[in-house]
């Protein structure tokens, strides 16, 4: 972490510890919450934001507010109760022509949108961000295909091969982003779907190959589990000779 960063989340620790934020300084604060949010710091910044004056507020403020706000609480596991707050920030964005905070706005009324049992309106959140993000947005448009991925395939909206689709959509972006994570994501989701598919077993065992490799260079230890357990229930299942060197060797 560099050292300005650590300036700066020393300061948001400071806030979060000794008092509510006011109008004068939310828009640099906010900011950082947003930075914060980006590294994984979730906790602090959800109790941060807590904190926040939220009646000192510009309308610009509010809106980024409302976005942070909401991400933080998905990100932390706190259930919504309605979604005015995250469509507020939508429909701010969308007059102001912010495209990135737009996109990001819709992800998370698509999540919030999930958490309430509208799967349609999250269908539609997502699809209008893989529609509409700008080209070098790919973060947002493979988050959207993610979603999309998990919905078509757990849910009535959708189908198994659409599901594929969105998964082998949002492999490809998620690299360009440089996010191991979520390709670790795509890769498994594939992997499974491939297992049920007679005609892809070769496409299954490759891919569950990748996922565990991607999963030991993380030091996943539980992503690494579930994609060898089910390499070896698939070989089991399928009666495959376990080869070293072969799709799942080196285990």
């Amino acid at each position: 972490m560099k050292d300005s960063f650590r300036v700066l989340v020393l300061l948001v620790v400071m806030s979060a510890v000794g008092g509510c934020w006011h109008g004068g300084e939310s828009s640099s604060l906010l900011a950082t919450v947003d930075t914060l949010l980006l590294q994984h710091h979730d906790s602090l910044a959800l109790a941060t934001l807590q904190r926040v004056d939220v009646s000192a507020l510009g309308q610009a403020d509010r809106a980024y507010y409302g976005l942070l706000l909401t991400q933080a609480q998905y990100k932390n596991y706190v259930n919504p109760s309605s979604d005015s707050l995250i469509k507020a920030s939508v429909e701010h964005y969308s007059h102001t022509g912010e495209q990135e905070k737009l996109s990001r706005a819709l992800l998370y009324q698509g999540c919030v949108s999930e958490e309430l049992g509208d799967l349609d309106q999250a269908v539609a959140c997502y699809h209008r961000v893989e529609v509409d993000a700008g080209a070098d947005d790919v973060a947002n448009r493979a988050y959207a295909k993610l979603r999309l991925g998990y919905l078509y395939q757990s849910q009535v909206v959708g189908s198994t091969t659409l599901a594929l689709a969105k998964f082998r959509e949002a492999l490809p972006l998620f690299e360009a982003a440089g996010d191991r994570h979520y390709q670790l994501l795509c890769l498994s989701e594939m992997g499974n779907i491939y297992r049920n598919i007679d005609a892809r077993h070769d496409s299954a065992t490759a891919v569950m190959a990748q996922a565990i490799a991607v999963a030991r260079q993380l030091g996943d230890d539980y992503m690494l589990f579930a994609n060898l357990f089910a390499m070896s229930e698939f070989y089991l299942v399928r009666k495959h000779d376990y080869r070293p060197g072969g799709p799942g060797g080196g285990w």
